[in-house]
């Protein structure tokens, strides 16, 4: 289950500071961890602004609306890892054993799903193993490649 967090904080500034430093907010002394942000969307609907930016591992979608003076934040995690979904539909209308072969159809299915799952994650590691030891290569540090 996700947790959200809401807060509201009032700055001693006009609006119209707020909405102009919005985007040029990092570097600052509060945030010595952010370096920079990257702009991943921004697209100017009729009388509003809206920006998607990514601060790895974050995402932060902004609203700034001139005519009521509203500038909308959302943040959300941008997760290093990602979801895949698979679905079946086992279906049987052999009378008298259509059950023991949904039910047997079923359990081969979320076998094979998890075989799927270790066989693409050992792809993954692999091509992100060499990955590593190209970048180590550019970089001129010895590699070992028995790990």
């Amino acid at each position: 289950m996700a947790k959200y967090c809401e807060t509201t904080h009032e700055h001693p500034f006009p609006w119209t500071h707020l909405a102009e430093s919005l985007f040029r907010r990092y570097p600052n002394p509060f945030a010595t961890h952010v370096l920079s942000e990257d702009t991943l969307y921004r697209e100017v609907l009729p009388d509003v602004l809206v920006n998607v930016r990514k601060y790895v591992p974050l995402i932060e979608e902004s609203t700034i609306d001139p005519k009521t003076k509203q500038i909308i934040t959302y943040t959300r995690n941008g997760s290093e890892t990602c979801l895949a979904f698979r679905e079946a539909w086992i279906e049987s209308s052999f009378y008298g054993f259509r059950s023991a072969i949904k039910n047997y159809g079923l359990k081969r299915f979320k076998q094979n799903c998890l075989k799927a799952t270790e066989g693409f994650n050992y792809v993954l590691k692999m091509r992100a193993n060499l990955r590593e030891i190209g970048d180590r290569m550019k970089a001129g540090v010895a590699v070992n490649t028995n790990e």
